[in-house]
């Protein structure tokens, strides 16, 4: 009797330890990341990645699960995400394994773009170059005039907005425009893309350019000086490649 009575209360202990456990972050965790190594293991990189990200949800600061994240955003051609989500490793220890995996995963990354170029079509009647499917912070898709006679880039007071990068304590900078002396806010953009091709740390001003909604500020020198600029008249192309 009393050997059934202690198997019960060892029953019911497992259960209450069960339901203890599935109810702690760190279980989800675990749950989401093995999931995700599951899929990883499969090829299945869209769903690895929705399972590392759930489980960074509960474990922000867990390496290990942000270096899996890392790769399969890597897998998944998005290779500036995946660079953010090495940083915040090495930020997190510098001093770790992963965050030396971490940094031969950047070395990789730059090494696949450093022979990356943009060929941009230049039409023949003087108007302005949009550049379209501009990303902005890995985020932000818009369309962008490049323009290599304005000193700053910009963006529109909607978009800085929408980045969340709009401060009433951002420093100013006074640039003169088509209509006179403007004092702008002046911000810094993580990055700029362009088809893969990647500024990072850009200085930009917060001005509206353009009459048009689809325009979303303009590329200027501080932007285009990154890169390696070439202008084919004759076949009238304009390279933008890493140096």
């Amino acid at each position: 009797m009393k050997k059934k009575s202690l198997n019960i209360i060892l029953v019911k202990f497992a259960v209450i330890s069960i339901i203890l456990l599935t109810a702690m972050p760190g279980y989800a965790s675990s749950t989401a990341f093995q999931s995700g190594i599951g899929a990883y293991s499969r090829h299945e990189y869209i769903i690895a990645e929705h399972y590392f990200r759930k489980a960074l949800l509960t474990d922000p600061n867990n390496t290990s699960i942000r270096y899996y994240l890392a790769i399969t955003l890597v897998k998944n051609n998005k290779a500036g995400e995946a660079r953010e989500e090495y940083q915040a490793i090495i930020d997190l220890n510098p001093y770790s394994e992963a965050a030396e995996k971490a940094r031969h995963g950047l070395r990789l990354i730059q090494n696949k773009t450093l022979k990356k170029k943009v060929v941009l079509n230049i039409n023949g009647h003087n108007s302005a170059l949009i550049v379209r499917n501009v990303k902005i912070n890995n985020h932000a898709v818009s369309s962008f005039i490049l323009d290599t006679g304005a000193t700053y880039t910009s963006i529109s007071t909607s978009l800085a907005r929408e980045l969340g990068v709009l401060s009433s304590n951002a420093p100013r900078v006074n640039i003169m425009t088509a209509n006179g002396a403007v004092n702008a806010p002046k911000v810094i953009l993580k990055s700029i893309e362009i088809d893969g091709l990647i500024a990072s740390n850009v200085e930009v001003i917060i001005l509206d350019i353009s009459a048009t909604k689809d325009v979303a500020g303009l590329l200027g020198l501080n932007f285009i000086q990154k890169f390696k600029l070439t202008i084919d008249k004759r076949n009238g192309e304009l390279i933008l490649e890493n140096p």
